[in-house]
């Protein structure tokens, strides 16, 4: 469990215990954040008032690899959001890349069942095949599916039927 506002350092102890302040986080992502937040914070995926998709440019690459911008760079939360987030997915060195190496693996494993899911689809003429791989598709890119922000930046996806997005985030 992550703590999205440091608890290291005598910042935010009132939030320690605080549900609305723990994310889940593997060890190495983690370790790879800093104990101490940077001025101005990151962005709060869980804040109404922080819109990750729109703050940030995002792309994914062959083997998982990503690649994060902010949009307005007076946005300072965005800033460090994006300066963490390709820390985390690539690291910033040797070690750091091997740490994240395993995140890398699993969005691509992702990418490429997703890709092979669309082919299928758009290739299938049997109805029910055709409308369970639609299914499988749109839960792939629901905002309750892992990676959905990298595998929404996909070419491949962008040329699906909005019907295939949650309600009110088709194609961002």
């Amino acid at each position: 469990v992550e703590h999205f506002k440091s608890k290291a350092f005598g910042q935010s102890p009132e939030l320690k215990y605080e549900w609305s302040n723990l994310y889940p986080c593997t060890h190495e992502a983690n370790s790879l954040k800093s104990k101490k937040d940077p001025e101005s914070g990151y962005l709060d995926p869980c804040d109404i008032n922080d819109d990750v998709e729109k703050d940030i440019f995002y792309e994914l690459f062959f083997d998982g690899v990503a690649c994060f911008g902010v949009r307005d760079t007076n946005n300072i939360k965005a800033k460090n959001t994006v300066k963490l987030l390709n820390k985390v997915h690539n690291g910033i060195d040797y070690p750091s890349n091997q740490k994240t190496k395993r995140l890398r693996l699993l969005i691509a494993k992702r990418e490429r069942e997703l890709v092979h899911s669309i082919a299928e689809w758009s290739l299938e003429d049997n109805l029910e095949k055709k409308f369970r791989l639609s299914n499988k598709i749109k839960f792939m890119l629901s905002y309750k599916s892992d990676f959905t922000m990298l595998l929404r930046s996909l070419d491949c996806v962008k040329k699906l039927p909005a019907d295939f997005f949650d309600e009110n985030h088709a194609n961002l």
